[in-house]
């Protein structure tokens, strides 16, 4: 009897160890936004779907979920979480963006055959729309093919941007 109460006894103390290390997963405390020039921070964060409380177990996915539902939008050139404090309020996040570039202008060089107005039909963007990196590609295929449905075959056409006046806005050249 005496032999089964230590036993109880040295099982106990030994699991102490094991309860004391056993934590609870930090709660999200707040939530910020930095980089964004054209989307409101309320956006960011209801896109995101980050709660103020809500756990941050290692095992679930609600941060690489908030970096996908961001990356949907299609609005982002770069999204981060990363934590920017841990306090014994919890953990507070920072949500890092670089938005695409906007449209804001065509400026053409060269050009002697086919008038300005036709080129900026075929490069089909209006000022303000988001000009993601791969869209200059395909605008330059737009104006080749209408130098090519022009009768100039051997047209030959770059294109690239520059920063406008205004920030977040690009030029295409």
């Amino acid at each position: 009897m005496i032999r089964a109460a230590r036993l109880v006894c040295v099982l106990l103390v030994g699991a102490l160890p094991l309860t004391a290390t056993a934590q609870e997963a930090p709660r999200i405390a707040g939530v910020t936004v930095e980089g964004n020039r054209f989307v409101d921070e309320a956006t960011i964060l209801a896109i995101a779907q980050l709660h103020v409380g809500e756990r941050l177990d290692p095992r679930s996915d609600i941060l690489q979920q908030a970096i996908r539902n961001l990356w949907q939008r299609r609005q982002f050139a770069d999204v981060r979480i990363v934590v920017d404090k841990v306090t014994s309020l919890g953990v507070f996040l920072k949500i890092i963006v670089r938005e695409v570039a906007r449209f804001n202008a065509v400026e053409i060089r060269g050009n002697k055959e086919i008038s300005l107005e036709k080129i900026k039909e075929a490069v089909g963007k209006a000022t303000g729309d988001l000009l993601p990196f791969h869209e200059v590609a395909l605008i330059r295929q737009r104006v080749l093919k209408l130098y090519e449905k022009e009768g100039l075959l051997f047209a030959d056409v770059e294109a690239d941007t520059v920063p406008a006046k205004q920030p977040g806005y690009v030029d295409v050249v």
